[in-house]
Order: structure tokens, then sequence, then C-alpha cells
């Protein structure tokens, strides 16, 4: 049995992005600008929920087939109830965090 990993590339943007200052001479000039990094992070949220919604949509498809009988490997149905919980789980913690670090910056005090 084969279990895929889960695609995680729509954070590496962000990822990208809290690099320290010393190191934004390595980034390339389209990321400098403030209306690109912007772009890149709602492009990679969209594509992170969308995902995430396939990976819904994929769980409730194979629990609708177990149910009606058409499909018979539970496995299959658990694995992939397993990578939705996992996906939404994920979801919640960088929401979280958003809002933690959202928060701290309006605590800042200028």
């Amino acid at each position: 049995m084969k279990i895929g990993s889960m695609n995680f590339t729509p954070l590496k943007p962000i990822v990208n992005s809290f690099k320290p200052a010393n190191q934004n001479a390595s980034m390339p000039a389209s990321a400098n600008k403030s209306g690109d990094m912007i772009g890149d992070f709602s492009d990679a949220l969209k594509k992170a929920i969308n995902d995430l919604s396939a990976l819904e949509e994929n769980s409730g498809k194979k629990v609708n087939s177990l149910v009606t009988g058409r499909l018979e490997n539970v496995h299959d149905i658990m694995i992939a109830m397993e990578k939705s919980k996992i996906g939404l789980n994920m979801a919640i913690e960088v929401r979280n965090k958003l809002i933690e670090g959202y928060k701290e910056v309006m605590r800042m005090q200028v």
C-alpha cells in the first residue's frame, strides 16, 4: 500500500519571504516589490485552500462509495479521511499563527 505525500509547495513563497534582511540581495527583483509579494501570498493561499477542498471532496466521495456499496477497500477510505483531517488541522494552525502574527504587529508601538 502506498500513501502519497501532501503538497506543501504553495507555502514555499511564504517561507521564502521571511528570510533575514541580509539575505534580501539574493531574492529576485520581483519579490522586492510589496505588490508582488501580496500577489504571491494570495496565490499560495488560494492554491492551498483549493488543495484542501480537493482532499475534503475526495474523502467525501470515497465515503459515499463505501456507503452505497461501490467501494469495499476501507483502507483507501481511511487514508483519504486522514489526509483530509491532517490538511484541515494544518490549515487551522496556519490560520492561528497568522492571527497571532497580526495581533503581535498590532501591539507594536510606533
